[in-house]
């Protein structure tokens, strides 16, 4: 990631908190969405918890 990316001014927690819903909607756990997306279980937890930025 360049520089210019680095600050964001937008809250990405409705977008974590909607991930979260379509993935326990789906009956899915953590580690087997995070196998599909390529990201580690604990940044997935970030991003649905705490809004991270994905």
């Amino acid at each position: 990631m360049d520089e210019r990316n680095n600050h964001f001014d937008f809250d990405f927690t409705p977008i974590g908190q909607a991930i979260k819903k379509a993935r326990e909607a789906r009956g899915m756990t953590r580690e087997e969405l995070s196998g599909i997306i390529g990201y580690t279980p604990r940044h997935l937890q970030s991003i649905e918890n705490n809004g991270q930025y994905p």
